[in-house]
């Protein structure tokens, strides 16, 4: 018989210390929707920032920039200015970057191959939920309905209305 393992979390997502806010800060960073989708966009070589804008589809200039610069700061995407005019500014991919290649692709292509399973969980889930709250409120419309005729005469009820429980004499 074959023994499972079973993965647990790294190490990183217990301990607390400098080192450890820093591998939360990056793996915030790169699982941004924005710098996966622009370090994905930049996968095939150096672009300027209107291709990455286009490549990217439906991030802001300035969203695009902040990600840009940070992306840059964490020394995963280089800046060339070139002396022309108009001056020319190409964004790439670092080595370090490529080193992240294969696992950003790895989840990108899995979120595009479940993007329908995702979408009919939501669904479902929206659905339920839906149900739930218009059960919800039928249950308060019944409350509401409640006449004191239909109680016992003489015995305290408790009698739930919109969420509040309020004695009822009777």
């Amino acid at each position: 018989m074959t023994e499972v393992k079973t993965l647990g979390p790294p190490s990183v997502c217990q301990e607390r210390g400098e080192e450890n806010e820093l591998v939360r800060d990056l793996l915030g960073r790169i699982g941004d929707k924005w710098s996966l989708m622009i370090i994905g966009a930049l996968h095939l070589g150096p672009l300027r920032f209107s291709a990455i804008q286009h490549e990217v589809g439906g991030i802001s200039q300035r969203m695009l920039t902040l990600n840009l610069r940070q992306l840059q700061r964490d020394g995963l995407v280089t800046r060339t200015v070139y002396a022309e005019v108009p001056p020319r500014v190409e964004y790439e991919l670092t080595e370090l970057a490529h080193g992240l290649l294969t696992p950003v692709l790895q989840l990108v292509n899995w979120v595009a191959d479940n993007a329908d399973q995702v979408r009919a969980h939501r669904e479902a889930y929206d659905a339920e939920q839906a149900g739930e709250l218009g059960d919800l409120k039928t249950g308060e419309l019944k409350a509401d309905e409640l006449k004191a005729e239909d109680l016992k005469t003489d015995e305290l009820k408790t009698a739930t209305v919109k969420g509040t429980a309020e004695p009822t004499a009777v």
